[in-house]
């Protein structure tokens, strides 16, 4: 499966997966603004792409990652992160509760 930014497609390969980070936060609750030096490199994101040999990630996927893994890449002027689908460390999922 393909990932396409604006002009530029990405095809990973083998078991690697494209994921777009989610955005670093730039405030605290408070409403302090955080520097960018001071800022977490993001550890969340989404599934862009899959490549043939993914078992159990599919595009649309809200994953969590090591925050020092993998490969960033400019793609049409976003950056997006290459990692093995194995360096995921799990999907995120909503779970609703029904109370009796």
């Amino acid at each position: 499966m393909t990932a396409a930014i604006g002009s530029e497609v990405l095809t990973p390969l083998f078991d690697r997966v494209v994921i777009v980070p989610q955005a670093a936060k730039t405030e605290t609750d408070a409403g302090v603004l955080i520097p960018d030096a001071a800022q977490e490199k993001p550890s969340q994101g989404v599934v862009l792409s899959v490549g043939d040999d993914a078992a159990v990630l599919k595009p649309g996927d809200r994953v969590l990652y090591a925050r020092y893994t993998g490969a960033e890449v400019e793609l049409n002027g976003e950056t997006v992160l290459i990692i093995k689908e194995r360096e995921v460390l799990g999907r995120l999922t909503t779970q609703v509760t029904v109370h009796p």
